[in-house]
């Protein structure tokens, strides 16, 4: 977004049963920062924003949340034809950054990926159809942008004060 009446999402994410949930509504960059700033509701214009808001809103009555992060990607998008809940995924230019967090100062920050590095995802509810499995020779695993991005950056900061307290003996 460049301006604040550009739309954004404002999302809650839940994990249940090992089932990612992801709940969404589409406001405009001033009413994402009004309410997480100082609770002020966007406007719903239907029934599940309105629901989606309540959930959001019942988060923050309950935790103390403020921007850490910034994790931005490029992707590319696949679903199946005969099965619905299957989604193949490729992400590139996967970055991070922990200042100027701020939406609209556009997509900046420090690799997570090697270059020609990419993320490919299946998202499924039961197994890999065995079609894929056989052609990629592929098995299950889970792997988080965000747990990546912060165990990077504790291990930064480690070496950061590692390198002080050499400097001090």
């Amino acid at each position: 977004p460049q301006s604040p009446s550009d739309k954004v999402f404002l999302e809650l994410k839940k994990k249940i049963n090992k089932i990612v949930n992801k709940r969404r509504a589409i406001i405009t960059l001033e009413e994402a920062y009004n309410f997480l700033e100082f609770g002020e509701r966007p406007k719903c214009t239907d029934f599940i924003t309105e629901q989606v808001i309540n959930e959001i809103e019942y988060y923050l009555s309950h935790t103390k949340v403020n921007p850490t992060v910034y994790i931005g990607y490029n992707r590319i998008a696949f679903f199946g034809k005969e099965d619905k809940d299957f989604r193949l995924t490729i992400d590139s230019k996967i970055i991070t950054c922990r200042e100027d967090l701020f939406l609209e100062s556009g997509c900046h920050g420090t690799d997570i990926l090697k270059p020609n590095e990419y993320l490919m995802e299946v998202k499924i509810l039961d197994a890999i159809p065995m079609w894929l499995a056989e052609i990629l020779k592929i098995y299950n695993t889970h792997f988080s942008k965000y747990g990546n991005e912060y165990m990077t950056y504790c291990q930064e900061q480690n070496n950061h004060n590692k390198n002080r307290r050499e400097k001090i003996c």
